[in-house]
């Protein structure tokens, strides 16, 4: 049986059950942008369409959207059912300055708790909006016309960083001085633009990101004189000049309604967790054996992402690192060269950070993706490089280490026919595909 809608929002989970309810017409394999292509999976039959959202905003207005901080990265959604500590109420609004435009909004965020809502913008277009209810994660693409909601795997909360000023677990200037070992330079008494009196600590902060660790920020925070807690920040570049700014507020009360997922009509909606279990069925059964003189491997899944990038995935050697033998599909133009993660090469082991396994299948996933021209209508051959483990050219790390071996092309095999599932991203599957981040060892 599929599991019970738990979404707090009624709308959304009205959504989801019309999603799985529904077949999907006779048309709808040549309709490859209106609905999902059935994979090559057993004991599934019911074909999920595209979900009109009309209406999803119901009555409440849109305070704030939510949204991912760092643009054009799909490694931030990676995060996306981490674990979060529990942070006070907080509004932060944060500006960066463009020389031809000024100061811009780029990113807002509320937060209650763990739960969060946070809208991105790139020249006052919301283009990603993310919320958190306390129990499924809504992510709206608004550029792209499409959303996802998800149950968080920890059952708790969705976020993978903390909530307080600037994304640490502070709010107050004890607590920030903690964090990364910050180190002040200077501390004098100001006003703030409102005329209030606070206290400008000037501030070089260290390593927000674990894998430089040598890149450090220059700050001035401003501290509440009363409060002791943070109302505003200015990040220095060179010269002394401020580069982005952020202004912190404190709410005694925040509407759930800012952390209720919202989208306009047209919006297509995925439910992950359904489309967990596809993936993990394909995976598991496998959808078809390569062999070439001897090499063997097993193609675990044929994906295609809303942008048309056709990933294959197998169990067996994997490619190597240059991908040197792409994908070849009789009759269908590609866009791009082969590419794909480290991880699904043999030179992960030159990640500066490791994964954790997948959950569906034991071995490590090989594979690459190529973007198409158009999507497919119908069935597709896909001619599959296929490789076996040689232990003779080694992969060094930059301290000379081994880190791994390259493999050997052997030949190409053909999967027949072939009927891609259909996602919005490859993030979104991150556990069944062993792509997520391990914990930093402590």
């Amino acid at each position: 049986m599929l599991p019970k809608p738990t979404n707090l929002d009624a709308k959304i989970d009205e959504a989801v059950r019309a999603m799985r309810a529904e077949t999907a017409p006779p048309q709808a394999g040549s309709a490859a942008h209106a609905a999902l292509l059935r994979p090559r999976v057993r004991r599934h039959s019911l074909r999920p369409i595209a979900v009109r959202l009309a209406g999803l905003a119901g009555t409440s207005a849109a305070v704030a959207i939510a949204v991912w901080p760092r643009p054009g990265q799909g490694l931030a959604w990676a995060q996306v059912v981490a674990g979060a500590k529990r942070a006070p109420r907080i509004h932060e609004t944060t500006q960066f300055f463009s020389k031809n435009r000024g100061w811009q909004t780029y990113l807002e965020r509320w937060a209650d708790g763990d739960k969060y809502a946070i809208r991105l913008a790139v020249q006052g277009i919301t283009v990603m909006d993310t919320r958190f209810d306390g129990r499924r994660v809504f992510r709206n693409m608004v550029g792209e016309r499409y959303a996802t909601v998800a149950t968080p795997r920890d059952g708790k909360a969705a976020m993978g960083r903390d909530l307080g000023v600037m994304w640490t677990s502070a709010t107050s200037i004890d607590d920030f001085l903690k964090v990364d070992k910050a180190e002040v330079l200077e501390k004098k008494e100001t006003s703030l633009p409102d005329g209030k009196l606070a206290t400008r600590y000037d501030i070089l902060f260290g390593a927000p990101y674990k894998e430089w660790p040598a890149k450090r920020s220059h700050l001035y925070v401003y501290v509440d004189s009363g409060t002791a807690r943070i109302v505003r920040w200015e990040q220095l570049i060179r010269g002394g000049e401020v580069a982005a700014r952020g202004v912190v507020e404190y709410p005694s009360e925040v509407s759930a309604g800012i952390f209720e997922g919202r989208a306009s009509a047209g919006t297509r909606l995925y439910d992950i967790d359904w489309e967990r279990q596809r993936l993990a069925s394909m995976m598991k059964t496998g959808i078809g054996t390569l062999s070439v003189k001897g090499a063997k491997a097993t193609v675990r899944a044929v994906l295609l992402d809303r942008r048309n990038s056709l990933t294959v995935l197998w169990t067996g050697a994997s490619p190597n690192g240059d991908l040197a033998q792409p994908l070849r599909i009789p009759g269908i133009r590609f866009e791009s060269r082969p590419f794909g993660l480290r991880e699904f090469t043999t030179g992960r082991g030159l990640e500066p950070y490791s994964h954790l396994p997948s959950t569906v299948v034991a071995d490590h996933l090989g594979g690459m993706s190529q973007t198409l021209k158009e999507a497919p209508r119908e069935g597709i051959d896909i001619e599959i490089p296929v490789f076996t483990e040689d232990h003779k050219t080694p992969i060094r790390n930059k301290a000379g280490k081994t880190v791994g071996y390259r493999s050997r092309f052997v030949g190409y095999d053909t999967l027949r026919n072939v009927k891609p599932l259909q996602i919005p991203d490859l993030w979104s599957f991150a556990d069944e595909l062993g792509i997520r981040r391990a914990p930093p060892a402590k």
